[in-house]
């Protein structure tokens, strides 16, 4: 893995659909009633988190209303396990009216938005170097970029590499709205758009888990800038390493939210499973002879420090 992944991989994000359930998790209570559905059986199945930018362009974007929440990734599963999930069209009742509307929101967002992503790979490695560096901080070697925070340093602790992953699917489009639409139709689309990014942020992932499975490694859930204490400034470190702007036209606007809105970015953690509860050093380490960060004289384990009790 260490020679060709470190290229920036672009990926092909084709989606021929959209489940009910990542739209109408999206939706409103009020918006929810207008379309014919009951918001508490939404509700009793869970949400997800938005589509829109990530999370923590909600936060930015939505500080004066307080709308936009985040459920952090769980640590140490393999990605989201939809199969396990029931669909919601089977569980909740939709009248036909609800489900041609549905569909035809559906097929505009498809016909009106190219859904792109791309990703990398890097070595990651634990830093502290005081009087700098008074917490553990996560290093990508050969590059100037720190992860810093308890969520990301937990995450990437003890991982192989890493990947940065960023996707969109373009600035809105106004072709993903009907003649006259009404504010049912434009929450529909907005759902519509969020659930797109989600599904092209799947297609990026999935990619990264087959490079690592070709290796021998295992991955982690995504994990955006803004959940936990994951800094949201991170966010202009991975739109220069992945070269989003040239690539995606991904960019961060004046305000620091990402641009397109219809956009997210997140970082994946690549392991190797034979080091599970094992200690780790240099001398059995399988990448030791091509190893980029003992070369430049460190090494990503031992005691590197510890963040204060909360």
């Amino acid at each position: 893995m260490a020679g060709p992944l470190r290229q920036i991989i672009e990926v092909p994000c084709a989606v021929d659909t959209l489940p009910y359930r990542d739209i109408l998790r999206q939706l409103e209570a009020d918006k929810l009633v207008a379309l014919g559905v009951n918001p508490e059986a939404v509700a009793a199945h869970g949400t997800d988190s938005p589509g829109i930018e990530g999370a923590a362009d909600l936060a930015v974007r939505n500080e004066t209303t307080g709308s936009g929440t985040s459920e952090p990734d769980n640590q140490g599963s393999v990605g989201k396990n939809d199969a396990a999930e029931p669909e919601l069209a089977e569980e909740i009742e939709l009248n036909a009216g609800a489900r041609q509307r549905l569909d035809a929101a559906i097929a505009a967002c498809l016909a009106a938005y190219e859904p792109r992503g791309v990703f990398k790979i890097f070595n990651p490695t634990i830093c502290t170097l005081p009087p700098k560096y008074t917490e553990p901080a996560i290093k990508l070697v050969g590059t100037m970029m720190i992860f810093r925070g308890k969520s990301v340093y937990d995450r990437l602790r003890r991982s192989v590499h890493c990947a940065l992953l960023a996707a969109t699917i373009g600035p809105e489009s106004p072709a993903a709205l009907p003649a006259a639409p009404d504010d049912l139709d434009r929450a529909l689309a907005r759902a519509c758009a969020r659930a797109l990014v989600e599904c092209a942020a799947d297609r990026v992932n999935a990619s990264i888990i087959a490079a690592a499975a070709d290796e021998g490694l295992y991955t982690d859930d995504r994990l955006r800038p803004g959940d936990g204490d994951f800094p949201l400034d991170s966010r202009s470190q991975l739109v220069f390493y992945t070269q989003s702007e040239k690539r995606l036209g991904l960019k961060l606007d004046v305000d620091g939210a990402l641009d397109p809105p219809y956009s997210t970015m997140s970082v994946v953690g690549l392991y190797d499973p034979s080091q599970k509860g094992r200690r780790r050093a240099c001398g059995r380490c399988k990448h030791r002879d091509y190893c980029t960060i003992r070369a430049i004289g460190m090494n990503c384990h031992g005691s590197k420090g510890s963040f204060p009790a909360s």
